[in-house]
């Protein structure tokens, strides 16, 4: 029999074992679950993806358009589907790009490990919010930085903290942010603090990698720039998709920023897969030109809206004494925060024994890792759902909180 090959001392194990995808693991081990009621992953609602209207459009994409919907393309992405992206960007931003300002990715997963590709070596720091996304945090961690973690209040970053931080590492390459409805606290940083953001920042080379996959889910509250809008000197890097407000399974997101930038997120994008998924692009770009996006974000938010009002009223009813919660003007999700000694980890398995499930906070932060917060979800469940599952929830967390 031939010897079979040594997968330990062949893979690369220093770059696995500085991913942890436990969390993740964790979030999508539930889907095997149907008689648990999961607030963990960050989903869409279904009911909401335009599967009649994508039916409509097919014959058009693999038909009349089959011959370029089904070959290969360009690895910046479908130029038709580059400039209604960027005509919308002008529209709801008041930003104004070019053709070659933009690159699409599959999802803004991939834009920031394209990011880190071009940018990131062994040993950069990159400041990151308290708490932040933890997909984020596996996609860089790949590259070996050093995160930084920022303080944050309702109006989101510190300054002080940030320009304490600048001071104790002036050569910090980039600083990531999810400056509107943030995963995992839903919280918006505040015009006043986006301003200040920047111009704390003017006088460095600092990048700033701007992800806003839930900026157009706003239940509330004014409309706020975005950091791109305000950037005057090309130092914003931004990433959206169409996840949250279109079909995630097309896995199309988009990075604009410096051309020269790109050019060179190109290359990276051309050596690991050639380009993006070229007849999701077409969908796309044939949904946008026969319906009407924009009403169906509308459709969307005033879904959401309701979800969220649905959790935050069974929080109020349900919750244990003790608990607070955020409470968001958008986005997918609430933050809550639990006696500080609690463990939402422990605290998991009695709520899963009741019927539900949440996000234990822990992988959301970079460092000093903080065990008493739990993010839930209330986008894929109605509202009569969301109030049986959060009762469900809160029983599970007063029989766990009897214990300590």
């Amino acid at each position: 029999m031939s010897k079979k090959p040594d997968f330990d001392a062949l893979v690369n194990n220093k770059r696995i074992d500085n991913v942890d995808t436990s969390a993740l693991n964790i979030l999508f081990s539930l889907f095997d679950k149907p008689e648990v009621i999961s607030f963990a992953a960050g989903l869409p609602t279904q009911e909401l993806f335009p599967r009649e209207e994508l039916v409509k459009i097919a014959p058009k994409v693999f038909i009349e358009d089959g011959a370029k919907s089904l070959q290969y393309g360009a690895a910046e992405g479908y130029a038709p589907l580059r400039e209604k992206i960027l005509a919308r960007t002008k529209n709801l931003y008041g930003v104004e790009k070019s053709l070659d300002e933009i690159l699409l990715a599959s999802g803004s997963q991939q834009a920031m490990d394209l990011f880190c590709k071009t940018v990131i070596e062994e040993g950069d720091v990159i400041f990151v919010e308290t708490p932040t996304y933890m997909g984020a945090l596996n996609a860089f961690q790949q590259y070996f930085p050093k995160f930084v973690s920022l303080e944050m209040d309702d109006e989101g970053i510190s300054i002080e903290d940030l320009k304490a931080k600048m001071e104790m590492y002036p050569n910090a390459k980039c600083l990531y942010t999810i400056p509107t409805f943030q995963n995992p606290t839903g919280k918006r940083m505040s015009l006043a603090r986006r301003k200040e953001l920047l111009e704390a920042v003017k006088d460095t080379d600092l990048l700033i990698l701007e992800d806003n996959p839930y900026g157009e889910l706003r239940y509330s509250g004014e409309e706020l720039p975005t950091l791109l809008a305000l950037d005057d000197c090309d130092r914003v890097v931004y990433m959206g998709t169409f996840s949250k407000i279109f079909v995630p399974g097309t896995r199309i997101g988009w990075v604009l920023g410096p051309k020269e930038l790109l050019a060179k997120m190109k290359k990276f994008e051309s050596a690991g897969e050639l380009q993006g998924n070229t007849i999701t692009q077409h969908l796309a770009n044939a949904y946008m030109e026969e319906f009407d996006l924009e009403a169906h974000i509308v459709e969307i938010k005033d879904c959401y809206r309701k979800r969220r009002d649905a959790m935050l009223e069974a929080l109020e009813k349900y919750m244990p004494e003790g608990c607070t919660w955020t409470h968001p003007d958008g986005g997918l999700f609430l933050w809550v925060t639990m006696p500080e000694n609690a463990n939402t980890n422990d605290a998991f398995d009695y709520c899963v024994a009741e019927g539900a499930a949440y996000c234990p906070g822990e992988g959301f932060f970079a460092n000093d890792v903080k065990y008493n917060y739990l993010r839930m979800n209330f986008s894929p469940h109605t509202e009569e759902v969301i109030d049986k599952g959060v009762k469900m929830i809160g029983d599970g967390l007063k029989k766990y909180l009897a214990t300590l």
